[in-house]
Formats: C-alpha cells, sequence, structure tokens
C-alpha cells in the first residue's frame, strides 16, 4: 500500500514523499511479538509509541530515526494500515 506524505521525511539526506507498505509476513510478526514481549500499548504510552514505530519502520523499510520524523497524521495513518494488516483485516497491504 503506497502512502503520499504530507510532509517530506529525510533519509541519508533524501527527501522521501512517498512510502510503501508492504505486507506482513510471520516474520514480522514474530520480530515485533518478541521485541515487545510482555508489554502492551495501553500500559505505558512511549512503549506503545515506541511499538508503532518500530512495526511501521520494519513494514515500510524505514529506520526508525526517518519513521520518529514523520508528520502526526501521516504517522497515525500508516499505523492504522499497518496494525490492520497485522491482524489481517488488510488484503491491499
Amino acid at each position: 500500500m503506497r502512502f503520499d506524505l504530507r510532509s517530506p521525511i529525510n533519509r541519508d539526506d533524501i527527501h522521501i514523499n512517498t512510502v510503501v507498505l508492504r505486507k506482513p509476513t510471520l516474520a514480522d510478526r514474530i520480530a515485533l511479538a518478541k521485541g515487545f514481549a510482555g508489554i502492551e500499548p495501553t500500559e505505558d504510552a512511549k512503549q506503545g509509541r515506541e511499538m508503532a514505530v518500530a512495526m511501521v519502520a520494519r513494514l515500510c523499510d524505514l529506520p526508525p530515526a526517518a519513521v520518529r520524523s514523520m508528520a502526526i497524521g501521516d504517522f497515525r495513518l500508516i499505523t492504522e494500515a499497518a496494525i490492520a494488516a497485522l491482524e489481517g483485516g488488510n488484503s491491499n497491504a
């Protein structure tokens, strides 16, 4: 799934205006689960944000620093699509 960003982000001094959220694999799900084992996003807002950053970074093949530089609206839209894809609710991702 392709997202045109409202505000460009930087990766290695290159402006990025579009990111692609790829289909998650079982390996993605396992890696994300291992990385945040025992942590519930609702328990700690900061941990929840870091989980979302890690998920978007992994599925968009971006470094976490680039994801952290996204505009809030772009990040929210991509995060919602990534969650739906990981839950199997979006066959287009």
